[in-house]
């Protein structure tokens, strides 16, 4: 099962996405595929901010099943920023909604 936690605390967005799916084989894992095409997409939109200098900080890591970062943006990217997770997040609530035994979503913000 994939498991994705998103915690929005002072300032700064927190995603971290871990595990496999299990839905479909190696290479065909259309929902694992689905996670990782929307964390991936996210995690380069936040090191393009990093470089245009909207981030103060950005600490992120990749690997075989799983992705981390943790964006904290400087006070005029604030909306841009959250707009980048926000929509990030919908496809990813989206996907734990379509597949619940696949993939587990939980917003530590509420």
């Amino acid at each position: 099962m994939t498991e994705i936690r998103y915690r929005f605390e002072d300032d700064c967005h927190h995603l971290q996405i871990q595990g496999h799916s299990g839905f479909g084989g190696h290479g065909g894992d259309i929902v694992c595929a689905a996670v990782s095409m929307l964390g991936q997409t996210l995690l380069q939109c936040l090191i393009d901010a990093e470089s245009r200098g909207d981030l103060k900080t950005l600490r992120h890591s990749r690997g075989d099943g799983a992705l981390s970062a943790a964006a904290l943006p400087v006070p005029a990217a604030r909306e841009p920023v959250r707009v980048m997770f926000e929509t990030v997040l919908t496809g990813l609530e989206m996907l734990a909604g379509r597949y619940p035994e696949c993939v587990a979503y939980r917003n530590d913000s509420l």
